[in-house]
């Protein structure tokens, strides 16, 4: 028995670090510009990689059109695009405990960090409109 206890603790996974101080990467990836930005999330207790595409210069500037339309609106479009105005998603939709989550509001139910997470994404369209 006690072996048994033994053999299952060695296959459980270690519990993962929080990430104390997340970081805004940017790097290209083929003819894309793609920002990563990684950050423990406690309330899945979770590390979380957040990915963002750069939806090019024109679009990027739609997308700032939207700020003085109010967060909801920009925020929406950053998380889900906005077909109307043909905008893509920039928030590509992430992983979560070894699944794929659709991005958007009803995401942030079971997630932290929302402000955060969007202030990083629009610091990312910024910094490549300059």
């Amino acid at each position: 028995m006690a072996e048994e206890a033994k053999i299952n603790s060695k296959s459980t996974p270690s519990k993962e670090d929080p990430i104390k101080e997340p970081k805004l990467n940017v790097n290209n990836s083929g003819k894309y510009i793609v920002g990563n930005f990684k950050i423990w999330d406690p309330k899945s207790k979770e590390n979380i990689t957040y990915v963002f595409k750069f939806p090019g210069y024109e679009k990027a500037v739609g997308f700032m059109d939207l700020i003085q339309s109010g967060n909801r609106a920009y925020w929406g479009a950053l998380m889900r695009g906005n077909e109307a105005l043909d905008l893509p998603q920039v928030i590509q939709n992430p992983t979560s405990h070894g699944e794929t989550k659709k991005m958007g509001w009803a995401y942030w139910d079971d997630h932290k960090k929302l402000a955060t997470v969007l202030d990083q994404c629009d610091t990312f369209l910024q910094e490549q409109l300059d």
